[in-house]
């Protein structure tokens, strides 16, 4: 269910990336392939260990944006509810539950082929963003699935699967338990996992790529994606904030991998000057902590 629109963006871009490898074999393109993008995953994982102040002062902050915004995350339920069935939904319907572009039945075929006409042709390009999407999204969905909700279960708008809970009282927000439970789909509502996922996608891509028109179009679908989580009563206001933050900065952090191997003279380096710049994403892109960077 994870899967669902992650490597959507990078098929709708992929013919934009007409840059070709050299001669290497398709075995050593793939070997290549798989190495950077286990690589690229630990790197994720393992980036806590480079936390900087400025970075854990940041997440801090990003953190306490979150929390910030929560108590008013009953009253857009409410909403929700009241307005669930509208017609400014319409825009929505093949990203929420039900939907196309929400099925990995869908989109793995068509990244799959993608995948070997990219090997047979050559396209690095092509295959740093199929490979730099789906390390994103591995390396978020694990820290989500094992980390996160293990440590703190919060109760979903609807917390049963093919049921609506009432509308949400003033407080549901704050049905929290620690630690957390890690076989309970009702209670992995922080951070929205599907709204990470596709955003690490989108930022991977934008950050790795010149994407010219397309990138708001790609941040406009990972945003879709998080209001139709809420709209299906899957996750809070908060926790799409959160799950949005949480997969910009891992998406930013595997493209700057991405780009250094591409550019190891260092010249498409990450300024330490870029506002927010460490969050998730430390100076210099040595690794991921706790919150998220965006440059203006």
């Amino acid at each position: 269910m994870q899967g669902r629109s992650v490597i959507l963006a990078t098929l709708v871009c992929s013919a934009l990336l007409p840059d070709r490898g050299g001669a290497q074999s398709v075995g050593n393109m793939l070997q290549t392939d798989l190495r950077n993008f286990g690589g690229d995953i630990i790197a994720v994982w393992t980036s806590p260990l480079h936390g900087t102040p400025m970075g854990w002062l940041t997440a801090a902050a990003v953190i306490g944006a979150g929390a910030a915004i929560s108590p008013w995350d009953d009253n857009v339920d409410r909403w929700m509810v009241a307005n669930r069935n509208s017609s400014a939904w319409s825009a929505l319907h093949e990203l929420r539950e039900g939907g196309a572009a929400f099925s990995g039945k869908f989109i793995t075929p068509i990244a799959a082929g993608t995948l070997v006409v990219s090997l047979i042709t050559k396209n690095t390009k092509v295959q740093d963003g199929l490979f730099g999407c789906l390390a994103s999204y591995v390396s978020g969905s694990v820290v989500r699935n094992y980390v996160l909700y293990a440590l703190v279960a919060r109760d979903r708008p609807s917390p049963v699967k093919g049921a609506d809970a009432p509308p949400a009282q003033e407080g549901d927000q704050y049905d929290i338990e620690i630690p957390g439970k890690m076989n309970d789909w009702g209670v992995h509502s922080m951070p929205a996992g599907h709204a990470a996922n596709i955003m690490s996608c989108a930022s991977f891509l934008s950050n790795r790529f010149d994407m010219g028109a397309v990138e708001p179009g790609l941040y406009a679908l990972a945003g879709g994606i998080g209001i139709g989580r809420m709209v299906d009563r899957r996750h809070w206001n908060s926790d799409t904030f959160l799950g949005l933050a949480m997969g910009y900065a891992i998406g930013r952090e595997v493209a700057k991998r991405s780009r250094d191997r591409a550019h190891p003279s260092g010249s498409r380096t990450t300024s330490i000057n870029d506002p927010l710049q460490s969050a998730f994403v430390t100076p210099m892109g040595r690794g991921v902590s706790i919150g998220w960077q965006v440059i203006f």
